[in-house]
């Protein structure tokens, strides 16, 4: 599946402008249902494990946006307010989703994950894949509990594609990607979790299938434009909130949205300069200066926010039965783009 981007001229829908700190405020307007999820979450690392105790507290489930089970739980919420608000789905994307970032960090050799050395520093690499693969396993066995077909067959094929992107990269290593090769890539490895999330709220609101196709819509072009303005704050973002060393993707050789677009609007003279200063661990100076005259932070904002804007089209012929919750759902694309970190 690959991703083109937008059409720029695209009508844009008119959105309510996010609050100073929105994911804080849906945090409470969630808060019944998001200590439900933490106390799942806490349950699965309460283990006879000391090792998947320890670390199950040092990367701290409770934590974090919980961005994935917010969009799972206002999916349900804005389409069937009165329906069953299933927490343990809520709670197995989570699970996948940290899952994933820990064999993200395996495969990266990354050494700091949300502020803290990585588990893979610390522990090594082989706690890192069997904590993964314990928080996968868990993920499963919620699924399973809930006697359900679709979120489980939307997680073994959100896993599917996440393993796909992650091969492509691999398969990628070496070359030079495009602008094709990058979205697909944030598809698989982004895109389809908060694809799942949202469509699974359309499921568990008994939506028909063609109104759970626009939410899964709806999370994919929000999963890219996550993870794209995700890619330009490595390069803008302010360290001691970013939680990773500013510049890392570019110190690692990472090529995201903002070096791909400076080297296509490079001539052929400055593309050569900047492959070999890459291909020399990355000056970024360079690189920097690079940037900044081809302006690759603020176009790859622009995609991200035509992403933004699409997302929420997708959504327009559904029959709200929340107010409150949609105007949240439809928040959280914005809040994406304009948050710092």
């Amino acid at each position: 599946m690959s991703h083109s981007e937008p059409d720029a001229m695209a009508v844009q829908p008119h959105q309510p402008a996010p609050s100073r700190d929105t994911v804080a405020e849906i945090g409470q307007y969630l808060a019944p249902e998001l200590r439900k999820v933490e106390a799942i979450l806490q349950g699965i690392v309460d283990s006879d494990s000391q090792m998947i105790r320890e670390v199950g507290e040092y990367i701290a489930l409770t934590s974090g946006k919980k961005l994935r089970p917010m969009l799972n739980l206002l999916a349900t919420r804005a389409f069937n307010p009165t329906g069953e608000v299933s927490v343990q789905i809520a709670a197995a994307m989570e699970l996948v989703h940290v899952a994933t970032l820990l064999h993200d960090d395996v495969i990266d050799k990354a050494q700091i994950r949300r502020g803290q050395q990585s588990v893979n520093a610390r522990w090594g690499d082989d706690v890192a894949i069997l904590m993964a693969d314990y928080l996968y396993s868990a993920a499963f066995e919620l699924l399973l509990e809930n006697l359900v077909a679709p979120p489980l067959r939307m997680v073994c094929k959100v896993t599917r594609r996440m393993c796909e992107g992650e091969m492509f990269q691999i398969e990628r290593r070496g070359a030079w990607l495009t602008s094709e090769d990058y979205l697909h890539i944030c598809s698989c490895k982004t895109g389809w979790l908060f694809s799942a999330c949202a469509a699974l709220g359309g499921e568990l609101a008994h939506l028909e299938s063609d109104h759970v196709a626009r939410l899964a819509a709806f999370g994919m072009d929000f999963g890219l434009a996550f993870q794209i303005t995700d890619d330009t704050l490595d390069y803008t973002a302010q360290s001691e909130s970013w939680g990773k060393a500013v510049g890392s993707d570019l110190a690692a050789g990472k090529q995201t949205l903002p070096l791909i677009l400076t080297l296509q609007h490079a001539d052929e003279d400055e593309a050569a300069e900047l492959r070999r200063a890459l291909g020399e661990g990355g000056d970024p100076e360079i690189i920097h200066r690079a940037m900044a005259r081809h302006r690759a932070i603020e176009r790859s904002l622009d995609v991200a926010r035509r992403y933004s804007s699409q997302s929420v089209e997708h959504l327009a012929p559904l029959e709200v039965r929340d107010p409150v919750a949609y105007e949240y759902l439809v928040m959280l694309p914005e809040y994406v783009i304009d948050r710092q970190y």
